[in-house]
Parts: structure tokens; sequence; C-alpha cells
């Protein structure tokens, strides 16, 4: 749609094509792949083209549509909702500065979509947003009479709802915008604990950096056509101003260098956009060199299908002969199988590493200690601590302590993370090493629980046991 607007109906065609099987968004979005990525692009990129539209020509019913879209995309993914669609913000606050700053309706429009991905309770932000939307609307559906009297007392109410969307969005989301900031990028710990924790992202294998030819590899199959879109990308920014709010997914891309491979998928819909954009930004050079207009036209029509199936193609053989083999094989499903025949409760516990977090609650139904959103350190040095200890005892021990942790009804630990709850607990945050070595003697007084607690340890685990090691 975003293509369709800045070119015409075939050169979107192509880039719809190009987009879905590029390698670093079909490899992640495959049937079997079990992570959010399915729709990780779908929902933002929607919301951004009613925003586009919006910047373009301001329309109520677009400003609906994109923060219905806005919404999905936080529901389903919140992280990368809330930097992307953010920044995408951000930088349409900065077009309607530059070019268009008298258009007053676009700030109520940033307002209602910046409130859309603020972490609030999901009835009160639509109520929220029910009231601002009727309020903006120049057709009052109830309240006629009260609704006008409001609106002929309120001045620059444009530039109200727009502070109003800042302060909600200020108050409700920094806190994890920093947190996942210096996890990501930093590569610090936010979990703060008296025990120094591990970072996680030097032990995930998506979180890699890539080499520049990877990421044009992954984005536009090889180095030629991500240059081609490289720089469409940059004469689209030029000749279409709206479009700078495509900016965040390219950025995001380009950090892939730092971050790793899982981000290169948000440069494919950008690249392809600019790979198309710059060839028909180049054709109509030819409108003046040809009279004839049949001439003209079969001309275009050979150059754009070679370029689409020079930038198409290998990314359609590499996907089509993609295989991706089981992620878990059917005894380890079966050992799950049979936790949940012998667990007598969902809050049993069921004890492995990050890999099996999902599939533990899934194929158990026992409660995991750890999965694979989890970022922070405290659970991996838990899950680390029992599985890698040479004392038995002191990993039984642990298991327990973790258990009661979990499942504590003490308002003041549950203001703690579950290993801090642990120290608070047996008073050992001043001294928690000689803590954790009293774990393994047989004088420590372990609570007495009431769930079952099981260890989950498949033969694909030692793979990956130096890793788990690190961590405790």
């Amino acid at each position: 749609l975003l293509a369709k607007d800045m070119t015409n109906k075939y050169f979107a065609l192509f880039a719809a094509i190009l987009t879905p099987l590029s390698i670093g968004y079909s490899n992640r979005t495959i049937g079997g792949y079990y992570d959010t990525d399915m729709l990780v692009l779908f929902f933002p990129l929607f919301g951004i083209y009613f925003l586009y539209r919006i910047l373009k020509q301001y329309n109520l019913r677009d400003v609906v549509f994109a923060a219905v879209f806005f919404i999905l995309a936080l529901l389903w993914h919140k992280v990368s909702a809330t930097y992307i669609l953010t920044a995408s913000i951000f930088f349409a606050f900065l077009y309607l500065l530059i070019k268009d700053r008298k258009k007053l309706k676009q700030y109520e429009a940033l307002g209602i979509l910046i409130i859309s991905i603020s972490f609030i309770n999901i009835y009160i932000k639509l109520i929220l947003l029910i009231i601002l939307l009727h309020f903006m609307s120049d057709k009052v559906l109830f309240f006629q009479d009260i609704t006008d009297k409001i609106k002929s007392k309120i001045k620059y109410k444009s530039i109200l709802i727009l502070l109003i969307g800042c302060g909600v969005f200020i108050v409700s989301n920094l806190d994890l915008i920093t947190s996942r900031f210096a996890t990501y990028v930093t590569d610090k710990m936010i979990a703060q604990s008296a025990i120094t924790l591990h970072s996680t992202s030097g032990t995930v294998m998506e979180l890699a950096p890539l080499t520049i030819s990877n990421l044009a590899e992954r984005t536009m199959g090889d180095n030629a056509t991500f240059v081609i879109g490289l720089i469409g990308i940059i004469v689209m920014f030029v000749k279409v101003k709206q479009s700078i709010i495509l900016l965040p997914f390219l950025l995001l891309s380009f950090l892939s260098l730092k971050l790793g491979l899982r981000f290169s998928m948000f440069g494919a819909p950008v690249f392809s956009i600019g790979y198309f954009y710059l060839l028909y930004f180049l054709l109509n050079f030819l409108n003046a060199l040809f009279k004839d207009k049949m001439a003209l036209n079969g001309i275009k029509f050979i150059i754009s299908i070679c370029f689409a199936l020079f930038a198409i193609m290998p990314n359609y053989y590499h996907t089509k002969n993609y295989f991706v083999p089981p992620v878990v094989l059917g005894n380890e499903i079966d050992a799950l199988d049979s936790i949940k025949k012998d667990s007598k409760s969902r809050d049993d516990l069921t004890i492995s590493w990050w890999d099996y977090g999902f599939l533990i609650p899934y194929y158990s139904n026992t409660r995991a200690i750890i999965q694979g959103t989890d970022l922070d350190g405290v659970n991996h040095f838990i899950s680390s601590f029992i599985l890698s200890s040479s004392s038995q005892l002191a990993s039984y021990n642990m298991s327990k302590l973790i258990v009661e942790a979990l499942y504590t009804d003490d308002k003041e630990l549950m203001k703690y993370h579950s290993l801090d709850r642990i120290l608070h607990k047996y008073h050992a945050i001043k001294d928690p090493k000689s803590f954790m070595d009293s774990l393994g003697d047989s004088s420590f007084n372990a609570p007495k629980i009431n769930r079952n607690i099981y260890l989950y340890i498949p033969y694909s685990i030692l793979a990956i046991q130096t890793a788990i090691d690190e961590f405790s």
C-alpha cells in the first residue's frame, strides 16, 4: 500500500512479493517457527501506512485505523512496537514542524497514536481514546451541548491532545524503554541484586552481530540489490518527505550490525520499497526520450520485469529450498508428557534452561522457571545454579527455595525479584556467597513445599552446558 501510493500498483506488487521472500523475513516466519515474528512487522507497517496517509491528508478515519494497528502491534510485541512506533511518531512530528507546522489536526492525531502505544490498562486506554476522538470529531454523536461548550472554552485543543499523549507515554513507558535499551545496546543488566548477574546478550545466537554483507543478504538477497535499494531509499526520503516515518525500520535493520540478525528483517520492507521506487523514479526520465507511447510502455515493461526478477528470484530460490528440521524431538515431548501425567497442579514447577521455557507449560502443563522472553539474568542465575552445581543437595535446596519465593504471600518480599526474595527471606543480602555455599550443607533447613518440582534435562541441553555454567 505504501509503495502503491509512492509509485504505482505494478511496482507495489513487486515490492509486496519481494518483502516476504527476503531471507531475513522468510527465515523467521516460516511454518513451524516458534517466535513472535510472524506479525511483528505486519501490525506496525499497517499502522505506519495510516500514519503516512494522515501526514498527506488528515482524515479521522485514518487516525482510528492507525490507532487500532498501533494497539495491536503493542499487544503482539510490546518492545519492538514501542521502539519503532515511538521513533516513527517522532519523525512524523519533525516532518510537521518543518513542512506542515500549521496543520493542527495532525498534531491531534499524533497525540492519539502516542496514547495507543502507552503501557496503561487497555480499558482505560480505550476509554481515553474514545473521549479524545469524540472531541476531535467534527460530527458530535452524543452530548452535543456539553461537547460544544467544552470545545469553545479550550484553546489550542490540538496541542493539548498532543501534550496529554506525551504525558501519558512518559509516565507509562519510560522505564521499559530505558531498561531494554540498557539490555540490548549497553549490554548491562537491568536487574539489580546483591549477586552480580550475567548478561544474556552474549549467549544468544540471534544477537550475534552481522557483517554488512550478511545484512545485504538478509534484506535484499545480495550486495547489488542492497546498494540499489539503499540508493532508492535515499531518493525516496528526498522526493517523498512523508516517507521519513519509515526511517526507524531502516535504522533498526542497520542496528543488526551490533545487535544481531533478528533485527535485519525490519529493513526488508523499506529496502523493497526503495528498490522499486528508484526504478520508478529513473523510468520516468524515459518519458522525454520516447514520443511513441507504445514503445515507451514496452521498454518500461521489459526493464521493470528484468529488475524485478533480478531482485526476487534469488530470494525465491532460497525460500523455496530453505528447510527447517524439527526443533523438538519426539522423545523430548514424550518426557514433558510424562511430567504432565505425573503432575497434580499447573503450579508445579519444571526447571530447565530458557531454550525450553515455552515448551514446558505447553506440553507439561506446569510452570517454567524461565522463558525465552526473560532477559534480566535473575532466573538464569537460579536455573544455572540448579543445573550446574556440583552438589546435588545444593541444587535440591535451591529448587525448594525458588518455589517458596515464586509462591510467597509476603507482600514485602513480593516487591523484589525471585532471587532477592530468597536473599531477603534468609537475611543473606550482605553476604550472598556464604549463603549459596551453605545450600550444600546437610544442616541447611530447606523450606517445606506443597508442589512438585521436576528437572527437564534432554540430551540436547548438553550442547549448551558451558553457556549455562556461565550464569552462576
